[in-house]
């Protein structure tokens, strides 16, 4: 594959300051807000859009469908902005903006004990939030160790027990990039998620390259998501019992027993419109209409402005002519199944499959396909939405959209605040069946954010919300409104009334203004949750009455948590950002916690971590990625990626970190394991390294490293010992826990393209091949 040159290390290293600018910025985002002197003469608080504007409606005809994509259209290219930031001459109008218009507490308990020496007594799983509800990974594990590893464009079988086994038995290029793995235990099917990546594409071969550089034509087809079903019942030959393609880009899945349910977004196409010279001549001249009017019109509102007026009924014409010249049909997502060379289509989504709310939005379309792992059994549903937001339980899967995508305007022109629908669909052996509908200020902020947990036989909804408004101040001695940005932070608990809705029963609102949620979890009946500004507020929240919670403790620390993870029923551990000097802000170290929270009353940090590595910056993908997140109970044993940049990039490490954490002794670092060995015998040692280019300074200053990203961490135990399992983009290697400097087993991986970051700045760069085959990439930018 042909990947741009290296342009240096210290690429990597902006990248990470970018991310640490990125982490600072919310820290002090709220400062545009209302100061505490200001004491405007009216405050005009921002207005909901009705429930039932955000009730889906199902389809009936393809007619019905084209309607309401050509209004869809209408409201996006033919509405007046609400923000005008034209500018207007200096010696008319007036300049600036104008407004107008189960429950999630996780398994504690490992994996599945095996009596056999041959193989081992237990495995962990991937942390999943909701028990009994399995979420894809890059790696799985079976009972009798045999582990499932997606690596780039490969799956990957390896024998994992005993580890000084460890070895591979299959290896196998899918032609496409892996996203998402699940493991069938009981059926001993895995199925993998794949898709293509669409490069930039050049016209020509630099002449230095040799027969192995070539453009890629014709494309493939990049719309496509593959699903590819195996059957695993002898790991060194997996065979492919099915293989699907589905149009739509693959987001969030869940398995739960032999069935799997996907998420996956697909934008119905809108080319006919700036195909037509037409369409674009008469955008531009409402567009040319809308600023000049901006400037011409002493009160600022511009809607009745007579050359608005015109130049907006023009172009919503046009698009109607280009939408009802089409059939929309053609452009919904399909499905096909792949045999050998030979693809069949199967059915997919229908016109009549497809749901919208009565509100406007983004012609986002989600698709819920429900599929068994044999790839028996397709069934899907689509729904007109752009949602942000994934969360299952056992029977019910939701979505969750932001009011940014929708159209809504108000009586008077009033802004709508900041706002959540949330959809549920029951998911079964049939097709996903839509539900219930509920709306929520504020927007949540990751699926964690949600918990449905079952009231007295009756299942009920909790979310945690950060309402992020901007206010408008209307002050007698100003022309302009003044608008002043205001967050604030809510619990609510929803009830599905059995007729289409999920009405709020109990809630607690405005609690940590100014603030927004970091992270929050539920376990049972209580709740906690990370809000942060300077420092770090862990709220309790006691839900044992759905209709009335209540916020019962708060704790303050230094630095914020981005992930909690039940240590037991009265302790959470939680990952994030160690605080700032004086203890505001956000430092540069990753920060390990085990908070005690049996008195709800008075929440207490008992044990407190981070590494101590002067002059440098220490981050964890487990910050924001659970799944890198390895809890082991029965071993008390934490594993998480760690990487550290010091000054002395000959000092950086990249690896995985392993930590014994007890009530009374908190964090005991048991040991680093760094693949960086792996990387530097593959690119710096080998006669036939697969860099064209021997970059010298790669392996003196040890930037090759940058190939051994850390990733997942596996346990498995014998009689006697605790085996670390850990997975990097360069390779898998085993350790006793007891000794983690000793590898005892060890297998590398097929090369990975360069990172994304690893291109720098430049528009082009020396081109260099990675991997042995013949396969060819164009370079990308």
């Amino acid at each position: 594959m042909l990947f741009r040159k290296n342009t240096g290390f210290m690429a990597w290293r902006k990248w990470l300051g970018w991310l640490a600018l990125i982490l600072l910025i919310p820290a002090c985002s709220n400062d545009n807000s209302n100061p505490e002197n200001l004491e405007p003469v009216s405050e005009k608080p921002a207005q909901q859009v009705p429930l039932a504007a955000l009730r889906l409606r199902q389809v009936n005809t393809c007619d019905e469908l084209k309607s309401y994509i050509s209004t869809s259209l209408i409201k996006r290219y033919a509405s007046v902005p609400r923000y005008q930031y034209y500018s207007c001459p200096s010696d008319g109008g007036r300049p600036g903006a104008i407004f107008s218009g189960a429950d999630d507490e996780v398994s504690l308990s490992g994996g599945t004990p095996n009596a056999s020496s041959s193989t081992p007594e237990d495995v962990s799983d991937t942390t999943n939030q909701v028990a009994g509800v399995n979420e894809g990974d890059i790696v799985k594990t079976d009972r009798q160790g045999n582990m499932y590893i997606l690596s780039g464009r490969h799956f990957i079988v390896a024998k994992g027990f005993p580890p000084r086994d460890l070895s591979t038995l299959a290896k196998i290029d899918l032609g496409a990039r892996g996203l998402n793995l699940f493991l069938d235990k009981e059926n001993q099917r895995v199925t993998i998620l794949a898709r293509y990546d669409a490069p930039y594409y050049i016209t020509d071969a630099p002449s230095e390259a040799d027969e192995r550089l070539a453009v890629i034509d014709p494309r493939p087809d990049y719309d496509y998501t593959t699903a590819i079903f195996y059957d695993v019942s002898t790991p060194d030959k997996p065979e492919v019992i099915d293989q699907i393609q589905m149009r739509g880009y693959f987001r969030e899945g869940r398995r739960i027993e032999d069935r799997l349910h996907l998420v996956s977004s697909y934008y119905l196409q809108t080319n006919a419109l700036y195909a037509d010279p037409e369409f674009v001549a008469l955008q531009k001249k409402f567009m040319d209409a809308v600023n000049t009017a901006q400037c011409d019109t002493p009160d600022g509102v511009i809607e009745n402005n007579p050359d608005v007026v015109q130049a907006q009924k023009n172009l919503s014409a046009k698009i109607e002519d280009i939408i009802n010249a089409i059939d929309p049909a053609d452009y919904l997502p399909d499905a096909k199944r792949i045999t050998d060379d030979t693809s069949e289509p199967v059915p997919y989504l229908a016109c009549n499959d497809i749901s919208h709310p009565e509100v406007n939005m983004s012609l986002g379309l989600q698709i819920i396909t429900s599929i068994d792992t044999d790839g028996a059994n397709l069934a899907a549903t689509g729904i007109i939405n752009n949602s942000q937001v994934v969360y299952a339980s056992k029977t019910n899967l939701y979505l969750v959209e932001n009011s940014r995508n929708w159209w809504w305007i108000l009586p008077n022109n009033e802004r709508p605040t900041s706002q959540s629908a949330i959809y549920k669909f029951a998911i079964s052996r049939e097709a996903p069946n839509y539900v219930a509908t509920g709306r929520v200020d504020g927007y949540i902020n990751n699926q964690f954010s949600l918990s449905e947990y079952e009231y007295s036989g009756k299942n009920m909804l909790r979310v945690t919300t950060t309402q992020d408004d901007f206010l408008r101040i209307d002050d007698n001695d100003s022309d302009t409104p003044d608008w002043q940005r205001r967050q604030t932070n809510h619990l609510s608990v929803l009830d599905d009334d059995g007729a289409g809705r999920l009405n709020i029963v109990g809630e607690v609102r405005n609690f940590a203004p100014n603030e927004n949620i970091r992270s929050a979890r539920f376990m049972g009946e209580r709740g906690f949750v990370v809000t942060f500004r300077n420092v770090d507020p862990l709220f309790t929240f006691d839900l044992s009455d759905p209709t009335s919670p209540a916020l019962v403790g708060e704790l303050t620390i230094p630095g914020f948590s981005s992930y909690m993870h039940p240590y037991d029923k009265d302790h959470l551990i939680t990952i994030g950002r160690a605080g700032g000097e004086g203890g505001l802000g956000v430092g540069n170290g990753m920060q390990l916690q085990l908070v005690d929270v049996s008195d709800m009353s008075k929440p207490t940090v008992v044990h407190k971590f981070t590494p101590e590595v002067p002059q440098s910056w220490s981050w964890s993908a487990a910050e924001y990625d659970h799944k890198a997140f390895t809890f082991y109970k029965p071993a008390n044993l934490l594993a998480i990626p760690l990487q550290i940049s010091p000054n002395d990039s000959k000092e950086y490490f990249s690896g995985i970190a392993a930590y014994e954490v007890t009530l009374a002794s908190g964090f005991k670092e048991l040991g680093r394991v760094d693949h960086a060995d792996l990387a530097f015998d593959y690119y710096c040692r080998q006669e036939d390294s697969p860099l064209i280019y021997p970059y010298t300074e790669d392996c003196d200053n040890g930037w090759y490293v940058q190939w051994a990203a850390p990733r997942r961490s596996v346990v498995m135990t014998d009689t006697e010992n605790v085996y670390l399992y850990t997975v990097s983009d360069i390779g898998l290697k085993a350790a006793s826990t007891d000794d983690l400097s000793t590898t005892l087993g060890s297998i590398v991986f097929p090369p990975q393209p360069y990172p994304w970051w690893y291109y720098g700045n430049n528009s082009r760069g020396d081109i260099i091949t990675i991997g042995q085959n013949t396969d060819t990439m164009p370079v990308t930018n």
